[in-house]
Parts: structure tokens; sequence; C-alpha cells
């Protein structure tokens, strides 16, 4: 243990009386760091994080978004969590959604077949490469046609996002209206004196749910889920 008290290297990370995690609705873990140091370091604080996520499931609804997903589908221990929350996680009102820059981390996962059977939902960004020999094959295992192959490659990135889900299939252009407006600017000088209904609702919403957001400080926008 030598490692992980104050005199050890590990000290200031994991040695100490209690975490200073809080109690808010939304957690946010940047782990770029950490995920540079060896796995004497990772494995032991991403599995308290992971374990402490957990114990704050109590049945309201919450979100647990794997910014990277990557960096956890690489490592065998992680896999084997993330496989289990993906199984199991709907049943304590949770959510897991996994965001990740290529469609191939996911691909060749050793859990693929796993998070494709428990992702009924997944968005998928333009990809000009769509047609290309690799990545035709991942698109073929979720269930897409040519016609669908050429959405992607042709649609533009950063604003429009392929959704498949259960109740269909659609190209969703991102419009920003009142209500994204809404989200991004809430606290906006403009809506200080007096909130409006849409303010009102959204934070209605925020009140019964909550977040939890694993991420690396250079993630770039999630190009699938």
């Amino acid at each position: 243990m030598h490692r992980e008290d104050l005199t050890g290297a590990l000290g200031p990370l994991l040695d100490a009386d209690y975490d200073s995690l809080g109690d808010g609705r939304m957690l946010a873990f940047e782990t770029e760091n950490l995920l540079q140091l060896d796995d004497k370091a990772v494995i032991p604080v991403l599995l308290y994080l992971f374990r402490r996520i957990e114990q704050r499931l109590d049945g309201s609804p919450t979100l647990v978004l794997l910014d990277e997903a990557w960096s956890y589908l690489q490592h065998e221990l992680f896999r084997s969590r993330l496989k289990d929350w993906l199984k199991t996680m709907r049943r304590r009102n949770a959510v897991v959604v996994m965001a990740t820059q290529q469609i191939s981390d996911i691909a060749n996962s050793q859990i693929s077949d796993v998070v494709l059977e428990n992702c009924p939902t997944k968005i998928l960004l333009p990809n000009a490469e769509s047609k290309n020999p690799g990545s035709r094959e991942f698109y073929t295992r979720v269930g897409l046609n040519e016609r669908e192959l050429e959405i992607l490659q042709t649609s533009i990135p950063k604003q429009h996002y392929y959704v498949v889900s259960k109740l269909g299939r659609r190209l969703v252009n991102l419009g920003i209206g009142k209500v994204a407006l809404a989200w991004v600017g809430v606290e906006a000088s403009a809506c200080t004196s007096r909130p409006s209904p849409c303010r009102r609702r959204i934070r209605a919403c925020g009140a019964r749910s909550r977040c939890v957001v694993v991420s690396r400080a250079d993630s770039p926008t999630p190009s699938g889920g």
C-alpha cells in the first residue's frame, strides 16, 4: 500500500479521509492526464470512479457518458466493466453513452457484439469513407443499406447526424433554435430578468435527472455512439 499512501507515487490521487466528488446532479471527470500514467495508477483510480458512479444510481434517470470510449475498450479490465454496464444499467434507470472518434474502435473491440446489441440507438456522423471496405463492414453490421452509406458519404460534418433507433432512421440537421439556445445560454443576461417557460421546463428536467461524464480534455465532437 506504500504507493497509495501520501508518501507514495499515487498518494495525491488516492490517499484521503474522504473524496470531494460531491453529490451534484452532474459530475465530470477529465482523464487525459490520468490515462498517460501506467496501469498501476490508471486501474485503481478508474475502478474507484466507476464504483462511485454505481453507488450514485438510486433509480433516478441517469446518463453515463463515456467520451473517447476507445481508451476503455483497449483494456481488458474496463472492457469487462463496460460489458456489464451495457447489460445491467437499464435495470437501474441508467443509460450508457459511448462516444468514439473511429468506428473501428467499436468494430475491432472484443465486445463489439455486446455494444451493438445493447446500444439500440446509434448516432453516426458524416463519413466520406463510408463505402471503403473497412468502414462498410461495420455499417453493414449496424444494418445500413447502400442508400444510407451514400447519405453518410455526402452529409455535412458538424451539422448532419444519422440516427438509427428502434423507432426508425433519419438524417438529422442540427439547427440551433430556441430550445438549443436555452441550453447553452441559460444564464445569459437576456434571460435573467424573467425565466421563459422553455427555460423553466429545462431546469425542471434537469432537477429530475443526473449526468456523469468521463472525458478527455482533447476530445473532439463524438463520432459515434
